[in-house]
């Protein structure tokens, strides 16, 4: 119940009283790694990156096969700049889970960012494989394809986003 309350908190923009309430629903059941990871969530959109850190370092301790866990931990570390790191953490996330989509997308982002397209192609691709209707990774993809010059397969994939979301509604940040 803390869990969902604190989340319910966040959604009305009280993270203070989030932070909280996630804190107690860990206190109360420290081996709901959710918990864990909505906190960390919270602190990274806050800001707080090294609180975000700790607070998953804390739930590695409890749990090392929690690909939600590792995944978060990778995305943050991206935010702070260290991609070597980030890359690491959503491999392992992806290892304990292949069909992490949010993983491989995070995993795309990152690789476009510091100009390994091709990794970044082969991440969104599994993403693809792992939901054929996701938009946002037709959307990157062609977005790649046009940055490598490859033209045939930016329309196609352009036209992949259109055909499953006829407003094509994508926003240009990644989804990190």
């Amino acid at each position: 119940v803390y869990l969902n309350l604190a989340v319910a908190y966040q959604d009305i923009g009280k993270p203070e009283e989030a932070i909280a309430l996630y804190k107690k629903a860990i206190g109360l059941d420290s081996k709901k790694m959710k918990s864990y990871s909505n906190l960390a969530v919270l602190y990274a959109t806050l800001g707080r990156k090294d609180e975000a850190v700790d607070i998953l370092n804390k739930a590695l301790k409890i749990n090392q096969n929690n690909a939600l866990i590792f995944g978060n931990l990778g995305t943050i570390y991206s935010m702070m700049g260290n991609n070597q790191e980030a890359v690491r953490l959503i491999k392992k996330a992806i290892e304990l889970d292949s069909h992490y989509l949010v993983a491989y997308m995070n995993l795309g982002a990152i690789y476009a960012d510091i100009g390994e397209k091709a990794n970044a192609i082969a991440a969104y691709e599994q993403a693809i494989k792992i939901n054929p209707n996701n938009a946002k990774a037709y959307y990157y993809l062609g977005k790649l394809y046009q940055d490598i010059d490859k033209t045939k397969e930016s329309i196609a994939s352009y036209k992949k986003v259109i055909a499953i979301d006829s407003l094509a509604n994508i926003v240009e940040a990644p989804n990190k």
